[in-house]
C-alpha cells in the first residue's frame, strides 16, 4: 500500500491536480475580494504597458515615467468618481 500511495504522490498528474484544488479553496475562501483582485490585476497590467510604451519612446528613467504613469491612472480615476458622484 506505501508504495502505491508513493507512487501516485510522485505522478506530476497528481501535483496538477492538487495545485487545481488549492486555487479553489483559495478562491472560495476570497471570493469576496475577486473583483478587487481582478480590478487591481487589470490596473498594473495596463500600467506596465503603458511604462513600457513610453520608455521605448522617451529617455526617461523607468522610476519616473511609472511615478507618471500611475499619478496620471490616479488622475484619471478621482475625475471620473468626480463626475459620477453627485454634487451637494
Amino acid at each position: 500500500m506505501f508504495t502505491s500511495v508513493k507512487r501516485l504522490w510522485q505522478n506530476p498528474l497528481t501535483a496538477y491536480y492538487l495545485a487545481l484544488v488549492l486555487l479553489i479553496l483559495i478562491a472560495w475562501f476570497a471570493r469576496g475580494f475577486l473583483s478587487l483582485a481582478l480590478f487591481t490585476i487589470i490596473f498594473i497590467y495596463l500600467g506596465n504597458a503603458a511604462i513600457m510604451g513610453i520608455e521605448r519612446h522617451t529617455p526617461l528613467h523607468h522610476w519616473l515615467i511609472t511615478i507618471l504613469v500611475y499619478l496620471l491612472f490616479l488622475g484619471i480615476l478621482v475625475a471620473a468618481f468626480a463626475q459620477i458622484i453627485p454634487h451637494r
